[in-house]
Formats: structure tokens, C-alpha cells, sequence
């Protein structure tokens, strides 16, 4: 491309990985929110699957609790100290209407939220299935992970019945 001049160095926009950390985690956690809202308003939450919505649940937790811990510096010991907690006064609850399990792996670092499924007990299959997801409380430089955080175990992948029997 011969006699082509270079144009003028025009700036270029920041990657999405240059966008701080805490700016994205709140941009998911509105985004849930509103989804929240939406399904509510709509009158759709009889039509969206329980599984989904329990997964929706615990994007919204996941992002509250990493934003609570970086916010105060430590893992909160409970939801009930979540702020969006507080601010409703009810337990965020599963896509059957128990309130998700909250569950910290302090040696590993980790968070583990579950839901029992269907039957509300520990284990099962299909409906009845436990969705357990687990993320990381901590990103490898040791500061606190993203509120958008990926799972470490996604709670809508399979899991045998027994899966998360072990958790305290």
C-alpha cells in the first residue's frame, strides 16, 4: 500500500479490562437488579424457571457479597448483614421460595452459596437437585475477587445427588 499516509493517532478506548474492577461488579449487580424488577413487574416469575431464577439469586449474592467484603474488608458472617438484605428485610430467596445457603470455605479461600432444589433437602435429582455454586473470595494477588467473579463450581452445571453434602 504504497504512498498511503498513517492518519492521525486517534485515542483509543479503554478495554474492558482496564475498567476497574468495582465499576463492573456494580454495573452487574444493577443489571440483576433490574432483571429482578422486571420479572416482578411483568408479572413473569410464574413463567421463568425456578432453577434460573434461583441462579439469577445467587449472580445477585455473589456480586453483594464481594462488594461487602471489599467495601469493610472482610467476609460478611452472614447475609443478614448484606445490605440488600437489610434493605428489604427478607432472606434473597431460591426459585422455590427457601431462602439460599450461604456457606464460608475459609480455608480455601472460597464461598459457597446453595439452594436444596425442589424438595428442599439436601441432595436429589432432576428438580430436586441442589444448585451449589462456589466462587472465590480472593483474586491471585490476594485483594478481594470482582463482585463479576467467574464460579469456581456454576451452580447450573451437573452435580451427582450427593454434591455439596459436605458443606458445614
Amino acid at each position: 500500500m504504497a504512498g498511503m499516509q498513517k492518519g492521525p493517532d486517534i485515542p483509543k478506548a479503554p478495554r474492558v479490562s482496564e475498567v476497574s474492577g468495582r465499576r463492573v461488579g456494580w454495573i452487574v449487580l444493577i443489571g440483576i437488579v433490574a432483571v429482578f424488577v422486571l420479572i416482578e413487574l411483568a408479572g413473569f416469575r410464574d413463567s421463568v424457571p425456578p432453577r434460573s431464577r434461583t441462579f439469577t439469586a445467587m449472580e445477585l449474592l455473589k456480586a453483594e457479597i464481594l462488594r461487602e467484603a471489599a467495601e469493610r474488608d472482610e467476609v460478611p458472617a452472614s447475609l443478614d448483614e448484606l445490605s440488600l438484605v437489610n434493605d428489604v428485610g427478607e432472606p434473597v430467596l431460591d426459585g422455590w421460595g427457601a431462602p439460599i445457603e450461604y456457606h464460608i470455605l475459609e480455608e480455601q479461600g472460597r464461598i459457597a452459596l446453595r439452594s436444596r432444589g425442589a424438595n428442599a433437602e439436601i441432595g436429589g435429582l432432576a428438580q430436586d437437585q441442589d444448585l451449589v455454586g462456589i466462587f472465590p473470595i480472593w483474586d491471585e494477588a490476594g485483594a478481594w475477587s470482582p463482585g463479576d467473579v467467574k464460579w469456581l463450581v456454576d451452580p447450573l452445571s451437573y452435580h451427582s445427588g450427593d454434591f455439596g453434602r459436605d458443606l458445614p
